[in-house]
């Protein structure tokens, strides 16, 4: 269980990441 949310945070913290990338 622990690991799907750990998954999920990973995923949220890279799509921030490619969107912050994009930007500039």
């Amino acid at each position: 269980m622990r690991q799907s949310v750990i998954l999920v945070m990973d995923l949220v913290l890279l799509q921030t990441l490619l969107v912050a990338q994009w930007k500039e």
